[in-house]
């Protein structure tokens, strides 16, 4: 096969190679290969692979990250010792052989095979009727001594595992076959069935699949009953429609859901399949088709939630609160499109949410159904359901059925015709939840990569409540907006004169926001921002509500709890979202106990659980405050007032202590700073200018303050004009040459957006400040060659801090060569990948290629790339070569710690480690097998220790260690690697995917 054939091929962590592979070599169920051995097996049957062509021995040298070989072939022990050997030490944890045993009739023989390495044997068996399975193999008396071999492996303490290829009901009654090896291995750890690859003569043709699938049904079952664990390998030739009314068997099939919908070689569909809704099957054997077997095959009309499910989570088990909650919910969301005319960095959908559903038809009908329980209300999201050309009709058909209220979740960017609207409303459209994030164009453009499309939702926000329709403005809180929440009121005052709701919400980490987990800010970080914005609500009369179920629990709500909609949406938040989140063991003790669900997981897992504080006082009850009829618009459930709260959600102490922050805190408004510091001040240390205010500008910002000898004198980003006090202890600026000019700064920093760095480091250059420059330098290898060019006699450095952490540079100077680098996280960790993002996935690589570019002193060659897991990165190997030597770079997302590991070969064969692990580092050498490690002080961090190092270059006390060459050599190497990952197969491209629109100079350019 082609290399990354499989890698569609469901849940299955397989290794591919960047180099050419066999047919049947990858074992997608189990992470590893399947090696053929040359030679002849004794047995001559056809339905086995053991003629085939025998596997390279550039694949069989290649078995590094693989947790499971496969030997096939001629197996005995005299040809695979060296390969087991070879197995053991790169580290592969499960070896079996394949084999029909026939020369292990002791269990002094298997012992041989355990001394070996073999940890399992794969037995292939045909039927239990010993003259049917002789005559197949060829070989008198074969399923005897088969069955002697593996109750020998068995008492030699080897896994057993069969493999059952599938053949015609007079031949093979599965049933039996199962129960014979049961009665001779009581410890059978699983059976595997399949189709034969190789066409068959007509004796040994499987019948059609109306007679063979029920056979199939009841031998899994069968398995089920005596404890076997039933397998169906990938490409097993057995198509998901099989199992049309035992879904739950579904289970078993390794096909990916959002997989390659191409022909697979080998592989055809029958007449039946042309309308099934499961389009990533490749369909049955080609000869088992045209030997007349597609009878039975039948279209699926849908995707069962168990192969749904089992691609992209566990299946959902309700529990009997969730249950009578789910039975509670009086509305209706459906998704016309998961496609959307923006591209918003912290999107939470895609085309495996939930309520998706492209056909019409079915939309209709599910309209209807909900009419017919009593809905009150229908919601249409998307993606944008504006885009579907038939949102009109869905509105009018559920106005018709007798639905109250109909609810448009959108951007509002298509709704600044006027005609588009009047559409909307006459079809009966009464509601709109429109997504507005930002309180200005520039902010609008990080954040949904859109251009113009600011003052557009504007427009259509304003052309909706013209025309009656009740709007609520949904501000997602991120770390880039979290501190304009005030500047977002008073933008909504000026434009509406406070007819919009604004409900506040945290960001949904699922899908694409947990690719950017950095957007998710702590949220007692936010909370002072929000109490603020909240109090200048009730100041203007502005109507507002903080909502519970994006993960703002009310104990982050100061004296604002009665504005949280937790009491509200109860039956929502406990049906649909408290398996996604998790409480705090001091939350029973809180009054909300009862209705709040916690935080989000992905949210803890970045912060923990230590800001969730109770809130003491006699337990809240929903029904107290919930009135029997629901109002007709969300304001009514919101008090105007603090005196307006019932009393039971207030608290006069903190309203009273807001009241007295509000009025003598500093922060709480813009600050204000002469451009220039005093001479005496200037006169000392070196004085930094910034840009950008970024998360990542922020962490630089602290940086500074360790180094003693720098001071952060000015930052510049489009919202410095208005950004509060406690962002940044500097004078800020919205407009960079002015800033330049006037500060006239001994070195800047560039933290900005990636699409600005070459304009502002040229702007630097020009005017000859040295300029350190935030990775990666440039969004294309031209924008940093360009750069480079550029520098003249200009000091330019990439921050590629992580060279700078404790000891690593004087580890990486001594002479020798650097032989692997290796990193490991755990899968929930902030670092690790949730899913096959071809940016996120380049931005992590990017750190190690640092480190391995450095060292093969120049742009590095991909020799090999390997990769594992189908849904996400699991693991990932690249071998990479350069002028200087050759390199191993390993990622591992399913590692128990956090770490990165270097080992590098030193003089006289000494092997030399550099251990970070958490945030302590060690360094040691290897001794008779086993390491001696010693600490490594660590005084400030590395992005200081990087500051240290670029103010000693630009004051002459050292030589630079860091080029704008290396930035260059290092997205050459990205791009490699991102680039042979793609070619063998890795899933970055989901045909089903929604699709999004970004302003062409605005959409991330990759590496």
């Amino acid at each position: 096969m082609a290399s990354g054939a499989h890698a569609g091929s469901g849940r299955c962590g397989i290794l591919i190679l960047c180099t050419a592979a066999l047919e049947g070599d990858w074992l997608g169920a189990s992470r590893g290969i399947a090696v053929r051995l040359p030679g002849h097996c004794e047995l001559s049957c056809s339905v086995c692979d053991c003629r085939n062509t025998p596997t390279p021995a550039s694949l069989v040298a290649e078995l590094s990250g693989a947790e499971r070989l496969v030997i096939r072939g001629a197996v005995a022990a005299s040809n695979i010792a060296d390969l087991c050997s070879r197995a053991r030490s790169a580290g592969v944890v499960d070896i079996a052989i394949r084999s029909p045993l026939l020369d292990i009739t002791l269990p002094t023989h298997a012992v041989q095979l355990r001394n070996l390495g073999v940890s399992s044997v794969m037995v292939p068996l045909f039927s239990a009727r010993a003259p049917v399975h002789d005559r197949i193999a060829g070989k008198q008396d074969t399923l005897v001594r088969t069955l002697v071999g593996m109750r020998a492996c068995a008492d030699a303490g080897l896994a057993i595992e069969l493999e059952i290829p599938l053949l015609p009901a007079r031949l093979q009654n599965l049933t039996e076959l199962l129960n014979l090896a049961k009665r001779a291995v009581p410890e059978l750890a699983a059976a595997q069935f399949l189709v034969p690859a190789e066409p068959q003569p007509r004796t040994l043709v499987p019948e059609s699949w109306d007679r063979l699938g029920p056979h199939l049904v009841a031998a899994i079952r069968h398995c089920q009953a005596l404890d076997i664990a039933p397998k169906l390998p990938a490409r097993c030739g057995i198509p998901p429609c099989v199992f049309k009314g035992s879904e739950d068997l579904m289970e078993l099939i390794r096909y990916n859901p959002h997989g390659n919908k191409s022909k697979t070689e080998g592989f055809a569909r029958g007449a039946a399949c042309g309308g099934c809704s499961a389009r990533f099957c490749p369909g049955i054997r080609e000869w088992h088709l045209r030997a007349g077997s597609d009878a039975g095959l039948q279209a699926l009309n849908r995707i069962p939630a168990t192969l749904k499910h089992r691609d992209n989570s566990k299946r959902r088990r309700w529990n009997a609160r969730q249950r009578e909650h789910a039975k509670q919910l009086n509305w209706l969301i459906l998704r016309p499109t998961v496609n959307c005319n923006q591209d918003c960095v912290f999107c939470s959908v895609n085309e495996t949410a939930q309520n998706h559903w492209e056909d019409p038809d079915k939309t209709y009908r599910l309209i209807a159904r909900a009419a017919r329980r009593g809905v009150q209300r229908v919601n249409f999201t998307g993606g944008e359901p504006t885009l579907s050309p038939r949102l009109a009709d869905f509105i009018e058909v559920a106005r018709r059925c007798g639905i109250p209220e109909v609810d448009l979740c959108t951007n509002a960017v298509s709704l600044t015709s006027t005609a588009r609207v009047e559409k909307l409303v006459n079809a009966g459209l009464t509601h709109a939840f429109i997504s507005l994030h930002a309180h200005d164009e520039a902010l609008s453009q990080v954040l949904t990569l859109k251009q113009g499309d600011f003052e557009r939702t504007l427009r259509g926000t304003k052309a909706l409540i013209e025309r009656g329709v009740l709007v609520t403005l949904n501000h997602v809180i991120n770390t880039r907006n979290f501190p304009y929440l005030t500047q977002f009121v008073e933008l909504v005052r000026e434009r509406f004169d406070g007819k919009p709701i604004i409900s506040f919400t945290m960001i949904t980490p699922q899908y694409r926001a947990l690719e950017n987990v950095g957007l998710i800010p702590k949220l007692s970080e936010v909370s002072p921002h929000l109490m603020r914005a909240a109090h200048r609500c009730i100041e203007i009369g502005q109507p507002f509500y903080i909502g519970a179920r994006q993960g703002t629990p009310p104990c982050f709500l100061g004296p604002f709890r009665a504005w949280s909609d937790i009491l509200f949406i109860e039956h929502e938040a406990v049906a649909e979202d408290a398996e996604q989140k998790v409480r705090a063991a001091q939350c029973d003790e809180c009054r909300y106990s009862k209705h709040c669900t916690g935080v989000w997981r992905p949210y803890a897992e970045r912060y923990g659980l230590d800001e969730l504080k109770p809130l003491r006082g006699p337990p809240i009850n929903a029904a107290d405050f919930v009135p029997a009829t629901p109002p007709k618009t969300l304001v009514e459930y919101f008090p105007k007032t603090f005196e307006e709260a019932p009393s039971p959600l207030r608290d006069p102490d903190l309203e009273l202590k807001l009241i007295e922050d509000l009025r003598t805190k500093p922060g709480f408004s813009p600050k204000r700073f002469l451009p220039v510091l005093p001479q005496e001040r200037r006169s000392r240390p070196d004085r930094v200018l910034m840009f950008g205010s970024s998360g990542q500008a922020r962490r630089l910002g602290n940086a500074i303050t360790e180094v003693e000898q720098l001071v952060l004198d000015a930052v510049v980003s489009p919202h410095m004009h208005d950004w509060l006090a406690t962002s940044f202890d500097a004078s800020g600026w919205n407009e960079a040459a002015h800033a330049l000019d006037v500060v006239n700064p001994d070195l800047v920093v560039i933290a900005a957006a990636t699409r600005a760095h070459r304009e502002l480091a040229e702007l630097c250059i020009k005017r000859g400040h040295p300029v350190l420059v935030e990775k990666p330098v440039g969004e294309t290898i031209e924008d940093t060659l360009a750069l480079e060019a550029a520098l003249g006699d200009s000091i330019a450095m990439p921050a590629h801090n992580v060279l700078f952490a404790p000891g690593l540079l004087d580890f990486l100077d001594r002479p020798g060569k650097l032989t692997s680098i290796y990193r490991r996280l755990p899968p929930h960790a902030p670092g690790a990948p949730t899913s096959w993002n071809h940016q996120a996935l380049s931005e992590l690589v990017y750190h190690q290629a640092v480190l391995a570019s450095r060292q093969l002193g120049g742009a590095a060659t991909l020799v090999s790339a390997r990769y594992e897991g189908a849904g996400k990165p699991l693991k990932l190997a690249f071998s990479l070569t350069g002028p200087e030597g050759q390199v191993e770079l390993k990622f591992d997302y399913t590692s128990d710690v956090d770490e990165l590991e270097i080992i590098r070969e030193l003089a006289h064969g000494v092997t030399s480690r550099w251990l970070r692990s958490g945030q302590s580092v060690h360094v040691g050498r290897l001794h008779a097998g086993s390491w001696s490690m010693a600490p490594v002080s660590r005084s400030v961090s590395e992005h200081a220790n990087m500051l240290r190092h670029f103010q000693a270059v630009i004051r002459g006390d050292t030589a630079q260690k860091v080029s704008l060459s290396h930035a260059v050599q290092v997205k050459q190497t990205v791009a490699a690697i991102m680039v042979a990952l793609g070619s063998a197969g890795a899933p970055f491209q989901r045909p089903e995917a929604p699709r999004h629109v970004a302003s062409r100079d605005l959409a991330p350019k990759g590496f």
